[in-house]
């Protein structure tokens, strides 16, 4: 009776492959990384294959040297594979120069680092000014960015302090005002909690997923399995290997 139910066409079949590869934002395809210095070579990363959906939030656990962060450095075009490749929103990034690829990377990707990176003499508004200055966005629009990015972030009536007059946690939604203050397809996090307390954790994890609910892909690292289990999807790597995946909405 089963082999009577006719099967999809071939234009469904095709229809269906289209509509897969338009929702793949970043795809990686036997991804290689090594580092090699004059006595020693390194292999970050082996023959990685991985797909990642537009609109995604995927994080990425493993113990410490696993290649997450060489992982992440990939995806946010911050580091080249050594083979492989990998293509961004539908672009093949992997042989562009270092010109281009900056360019894609300013008006793509917003970046949160576990260590803030702010720079202590610019004040809170002018750390989050500082991506438009690199893109020459006009001061009006520029002014109305960081305003809106701050608010974002319940941060506005902390602009003109400096980093050191802020907390930990002060810091971090800064860094993250930074991040999205251009609007970036694209956010990447390594380790947004790690150097915050439970409290201050729990409130930046809270503007990444708002974050992702407004439509942002977003590809966090972290070693807590609390906060990953706030992602769709949770890659584990092990030896510059992804060697299991799960999606923690499913459980």
């Amino acid at each position: 009776m089963l082999d009577s139910i006719p099967g999809p066409s071939a234009r469904e079949r095709l229809q269906a492959r289209l509509a897969e590869a338009s929702d793949r934002y970043a795809s990686l395809r036997k991804v290689s990384k090594l580092f090699r210095t004059s006595l020693v070579e390194t292999a970050a990363l082996h023959d990685v294959t991985l797909d990642i959906r537009r609109g995604e939030f995927l994080a990425v656990m493993g113990p410490s040297g696993c290649g997450k962060s060489t992982l992440l450095n990939i995806v946010a075009l911050l580091d080249p594979p050594t083979s492989g490749a990998y293509l961004l929103d539908g672009t093949d990034v992997t042989r562009l120069d270092e010109l281009r690829l900056g360019d894609i990377r300013k008006s793509t990707v917003g970046f949160v680092f576990q260590s803030f990176n702010l720079i202590d003499t610019l004040t809170v508004y002018q750390n989050v000014e500082l991506p438009l200055l690199y893109r020459s966005v006009p001061r009006a629009e520029r002014c109305a960015r960081v305003r809106q990015a701050l608010t974002r972030v319940n941060l506005e009536a902390r602009m003109e302090h400096f980093p050191n007059q802020l907390s930990g946690g002060q810091q971090q939604r800064t860094a993250v005002a930074r991040a999205i203050v251009g609007n970036p397809k694209l956010i990447v996090a390594d380790e947004p909690t790690g150097n915050l307390d439970t409290r201050n954790g729990e409130e930046v994890m809270a503007i990444l997923q708002d974050l992702h609910a407004a439509g942002s892909t977003l590809l966090m690292v972290t070693h807590s399995a609390a906060h990953a289990a706030r992602a769709e999807r949770v890659l584990h790597m092990l030896d510059g290997r992804i060697v299991r995946e799960e999606s923690p909405a499913a459980r």
